[in-house]
This record gives C-alpha cells, sequence and structure tokens, in this order.
C-alpha cells in the first residue's frame, strides 16, 4: 500500500465510503477504462493525457447514466465523471458545434482565433463563448454542462473549470 499514489488513495477512500453509505451510487461506477480507451481520447487530442486523469480512468471509467441511479452527484458541485468515450464524444460535438455556429465568412476569423488562444497558458479563460481543441470535458451535470480539464501548456495545465451551456467558470475550480 505504501506505493499508492495520491490518486489512487483518494479513490479507494470514495469507493470505500460509497460502499458503505452509498452502495446504488458505487454500483453505477464503471469498471477501469482499458489501455486502448485511454489511448483513443490521448490520440484523438494528438497529445498525452495528465498521469492523474489515466490514472483515474484506469480505476474507474466514470459513472453509468442509468434509469434508477440514486439521486447525488459524485463531484461537487453536481457533476458525475465521464467515462472516458463519452469525454472524447462531447470534446468532438463541442468543436463541431463551434463550426457550425459560425456562418462560412466568419470561420476562418475564428479558426485564427481559437489558435491563438490555445497557445495561452492553461487557466487563461477567454471572455467570450468558444470551445478550445484543448479542452476535454470529463464531467457532465446531465444538463449540457459539467467539469473539463485545461489541457494546454502552463502552470494550471490539468486545471478543471466549470461549464454549462450559457457560460463558463472564469477562474479554475480546481487547479489539478
Amino acid at each position: 500500500m505504501g506505493t499508492e499514489t495520491a490518486v489512487e488513495r483518494a479513490w479507494h477512500r470514495i469507493e470505500d465510503w460509497l460502499s458503505q453509505y452509498a452502495p446504488r451510487f458505487r454500483a453505477a461506477l464503471n469498471p477501469p477504462a482499458t489501455a486502448a480507451e485511454v489511448d483513443t481520447v490521448a490520440d484523438s487530442l494528438g497529445m498525452e493525457l495528465p498521469a492523474d486523469l489515466r490514472m483515474w480512468w484506469g480505476l474507474s471509467n466514470g459513472v453509468r447514466h442509468i434509469a434508477g441511479r440514486p439521486g447525488g452527484h459524485l463531484i461537487p458541485d453536481f457533476s458525475d465523471p465521464y467515462p472516458a468515450s463519452a469525454a472524447i464524444r462531447d470534446w468532438r460535438m463541442h468543436l463541431e458545434v463551434q463550426q457550425q455556429l459560425y456562418p462560412p465568412s466568419m470561420r476562418e476569423e475564428m479558426e485564427r482565433f481559437v489558435a491563438a488562444q490555445n497557445s495561452q497558458p492553461a487557466g487563461t479563460l477567454l471572455p467570450e463563448w468558444y470551445w478550445l481543441p484543448r479542452w476535454l470535458p470529463i464531467a457532465s451535470d446531465g444538463m449540457g454542462g459539467g467539469l473539463f480539464m485545461d489541457l494546454r501548456e502552463g502552470p494550471l495545465h490539468g486545471c478543471l473549470v466549470e461549464f454549462s451551456r450559457e457560460h463558463r467558470g472564469t477562474t479554475p475550480r480546481w487547479e489539478s
């Protein structure tokens, strides 16, 4: 046990607590993601994923969104972890919707803006609603929002930011 990482220790505490106090919620946790599932996310993004995220998905591949699951959410405030496949599905969806929102005459300008913002340090949030290719949604609130991980370079690489259909946080919710 002395070789457990902080992520493993924290996750095992969460699982133990859920087993004791919320066994139906514990039963809704997915089994670990395979290395291939996590690699698909990294390959789609064209970059390595933070070790903590890879480890987390290797412990539990998110929560099953099933009818009859007890109320409540695993992550404050009101989010549940995505399976790796849902994270990449929603990442693609955000980028596709962004492309569709801009008329063809403005897409080149939008793409230049997004590329410039994508090179800003992690944790640098935008004054307007755009979705950056280095933002990976990792949790859902079930209403079109949740948490994304900012995977741009910088001291806050891997920080978590809240978002909804109408807005996103102006500062990271958690720095890691």
